[in-house]
């Protein structure tokens, strides 16, 4: 009985007593009035002791949590929230369900513009996560920028500082299930296959594709179609045609292809 409660109250409902909470708590009352941040279902937050900070103009539902996009393996799960650090939004940004965010003191949750980010992930920041624009993140991904634990040589005594930043740039898409570790960065335009396992020595590449674990690059001047109008367009030619083998991104009349709409 009590699972089947905690499970109807984490559904995709609006929550205005926990959106009233976390705008009028944590944010100066004249950005607070705008209701820039939406809260769904029953989130589970345990700290918030830290800050969030928006940009200087802000709308309501700019930023939406725990919004499920409906995704069967999203039933019943909750968002977790540990702010201790500081949570930036740049612009527009939505969480889906079941994502666990944990910001320890001291450190930063950046996310840029247009920041769309699937359930089930896992964001630890210890140092600094920043997010670019135009991201798309799927399910059941992990970003840890520090190794939680140390190691001690036995042969000096030192202890190694594992803390270092990830940077997720402009037009990434991140599969599912992937890991990314810290001293990461991904470039601009990249794709990273599911179940894939990135970490630190590839430099800033853009518009490659990634797969594996370890990660390796398989594809150069690729990126992903984000125009939702355009991928429908695709969508619909594939359908209608089986034997077809391309498209070209002219013939739909789309002149960006990044942009989400």
């Amino acid at each position: 009985m009590i699972n089947k409660i905690l499970q109807k109250l984490s559904e995709n409902w609006f929550n205005p007593f926990l959106t009233l909470f976390i705008n009028f708590y944590k944010l100066p009352f004249k950005t607070a009035i705008k209701f820039p941040i939406y809260i769904y279902g029953c989130p589970v937050i345990s700290d918030l002791s830290g800050t969030i900070e928006l940009p200087k103009n802000v709308w309501r539902g700019m930023v939406r949590i725990n919004k499920s996009n409906d995704a069967p393996s999203t039933i019943g799960q909750r968002f977790k929230l540990a702010l201790r650090g500081s949570l930036i939004f740049k612009g527009w940004c939505r969480f889906g369900t079941g994502n666990f965010l944990c910001i320890e003191k001291g450190a930063k949750l950046i996310l840029g513009n247009n920041v769309r980010m699937s359930n089930n992930n896992v964001i630890a920041s210890s140092n600094l996560i920043e997010f670019c624009s135009e991201c798309l993140i799927g399910s059941n991904n992990q970003f840890f920028d520090y190794d939680f634990h140390y190691l001690v040589d036995l042969s000096t005594g030192r202890i190694k500082n594992t803390h270092k930043p990830i940077t997720i740039k402009e037009y990434t898409w991140i599969g599912n299930g992937c890991t990314i570790l810290k001293g990461s960065t991904l470039g601009m335009g990249c794709v990273l296959g599911s179940n894939s396992v990135f970490t630190e020595g590839f430099g800033t590449i853009d518009n490659c594709l990634f797969v594996g674990n370890p990660v390796r690059q398989v594809k150069t001047n690729v990126t992903q179609l984000k125009n939702l109008y355009a991928e429908g367009k695709v969508a619909e030619s594939f359908l209608t045609d089986n034997n077809k083998q391309f498209i070209l991104i002219h013939d739909l009349g789309i002149i960006d292809f990044r942009k989400f709409f």
